[in-house]
């Protein structure tokens, strides 16, 4: 979706929060969530996680809460991964092209 129809999507949310409607958004996107939402709800693999105003939780214990475990540390595992899985490189020697000094090409 682009900006603009973002923009309008929380314009019509906004209104709507001012007249009393209760509004469910989901979304992965935390930029749009803590700007839209006073109260965020964690679920993961069905079950809640944790409720929380939004002024009272910090995005980095929003996604430990996400993912189930800190950020730092689910980041090490990924990069462990992918350094595991990655194809071992051997040093190769590369042969770059060499012009005499001296020598030129009419052109």
């Amino acid at each position: 979706m682009t900006a603009a129809r973002w923009s309008r999507l929380f314009a019509v949310i906004r209104d709507l929060k001012a007249r009393g409607v209760a509004i469910l958004f989901v979304s992965h996107f935390l930029d749009q969530v803590y700007e839209i939402s006073d109260r965020i709800t964690v679920l993961r693999n069905g079950r809640l996680i944790g409720e929380h105003l939004v002024g009272d939780l910090p995005r980095e214990a929003l996604v430990t809460e996400m993912i189930g475990r800190a950020l730092d540390e689910a980041l090490g595992a990924v990069r462990r991964r992918r350094a595991r899985d990655r194809p071992h490189r051997h040093a190769r020697a590369e042969c770059v092209g060499h012009r005499p000094q001296g020598h030129s090409r009419a052109g």
